[in-house]
């Protein structure tokens, strides 16, 4: 779920700035921002790019656990799990004008789109919203995230995606559907 998450926000992202910004080619990556050697990959070179940088779970969401009827039994699943993503989204450009700019379009676009459709193999899913905030981040909390991840700071801003849904479909257990009850009475 959460490579199909990231992979919705992307789309529509690169949609909306090839659009704007009339681009020919796509622009927005999802990548680390340096390699395990701590390089920069020139995959990432004067494009947008989206990496996760922390995934946490909801603990406010409520977990119902409805049973799930299948043919003639009920069964029993764990209850979904709720995640949060927070995702760095870097303009990673040559020209500190050009970062801007595309800064300045990012920005456009999630006060535009507070929420995003999941996409599933390029059909939208009428059922699946991702909804995306901005996570204002301090400049020491900006400081220390960015020599966590050990480069160089780049225009960028950090968001919230909320609510992403984990549910496997692993059954905890199974028993038959009551399709009639007979009332007797007694006189």
């Amino acid at each position: 779920m959460l490579n199909l998450a990231l992979s919705s926000i992307k789309n529509r992202l690169n949609e909306f700035l090839v659009n704007r910004l009339d681009l020919d080619d796509e622009v927005v990556h999802v990548n680390r921002l340096v390699n395990q050697n701590g390089e920069s990959g020139l995959k990432n070179q004067n494009k947008v790019l989206l990496t996760l940088i922390n995934l946490e779970q909801e603990a406010n969401s409520q977990f119902y656990n409805r049973p799930v009827k299948a043919g003639g039994d009920v069964h029993k699943l764990n209850p979904p799990m709720y995640f949060n993503l927070n995702l760095l989204c870097v303009s990673n450009f040559d020209s500190y004008d050009e970062s801007l700019k595309f800064l300045n379009e990012i920005l456009a676009f999630f006060q535009t789109h507070l929420s995003v459709d999941i996409d599933s193999n390029g059909e939208l899913l009428s059922h699946g919203k991702l909804s995306i905030e901005i996570d204002p981040q301090n400049f020491s909390d900006m400081h220390s995230l960015w020599n966590s991840m050990g480069a160089k700071y780049q225009p960028s801003l950090v968001f919230k995606v909320r609510h992403i849904t984990v549910q496997e479909s692993n059954v905890v257990s199974s028993t038959s559907e009551i399709d009639k009850i007979k009332i007797e009475t007694v006189e």
